[in-house]
């Protein structure tokens, strides 16, 4: 299973930015955007869809995400979903599920999961993603990217509240596992110092996409 932090996607200017607007947005039971399953386990507050805030904060994602090298080589993006801004206060949690394939309403298959942090991990307890054996609770500003069908969790908040974005990549490159060698390769790629050597293997990244790649 591929599971990734992508450190920096939004600067601590940003990322302050986010936080202050967010205390003057308005929440929604979080609920209303989980499927029938998921519902039951889902306890959280989220960002009502279409207000002034949620625009203005989807818009300054967008943008830092295109900016993005390591997050556009991770999930190699055809797709982005809408963003969820998520609240998770004391006692509130997600329990273990796995996302639904296909977000109708967007047309949009469900590839790739992110969560982006936005709080202070010293700042909350708990509220960790878990994804299989891994717990997550990355600084403010760091993406975790990981396969949209594993089963994962967001622990229960014991202390604060924790803020994150939620979204969904459609990607170029259906497989995950394909995804992971072109990920692995790139990185190689830019660690050759051998012209030759390089040439080469960029030669067989380009030839790997060209067979993979769902346009």
């Amino acid at each position: 299973m591929s599971l990734n932090v992508v450190p920096g996607v939004l600067t601590p200017e940003q990322v302050a930015h986010v936080r202050a607007r967010l205390e003057q947005a308005s929440w929604m039971d979080g609920r209303a955007t989980a499927g029938l399953e998921a519902a039951r386990i889902k306890r959280n507050l989220q960002v009502e869809p279409g207000s002034a805030a949620h625009t203005e904060l989807s818009e300054l994602v967008k943008k830092a995400l295109n900016a993005n090298e390591a997050f556009k080589q991770l999930s190699l993006p055809r797709r982005v979903s809408s963003f969820l801004f998520s609240r998770y206060d004391t006692g509130m949690e997600y329990g273990p599920h796995t996302d639904d394939a296909y977000r109708s309403h967007e047309l949009l298959r469900t590839d790739v999961a992110v969560t982006l942090f936005l709080s202070d991990p010293a700042s909350y307890e708990g509220g960790a993603l878990v994804v299989g054996n891994e717990a997550l609770r990355p600084p403010a500003g760091d993406a975790v990217v990981y396969a949209a069908s594993t089963i994962h969790r967001v622990s229960e908040v014991t202390r604060g509240s924790r803020l994150a974005v939620v979204f969904w990549v459609q990607s170029l490159v259906r497989d995950e596992g394909q995804r992971d060698i072109l990920f692995t390769l790139q990185n190689v790629i830019n660690r050759v110092n051998n012209p030759v050597l390089s040439l080469t293997l960029a030669r067989v990244h380009q030839n790997l996409q060209r067979m993979w790649i769902e346009p």
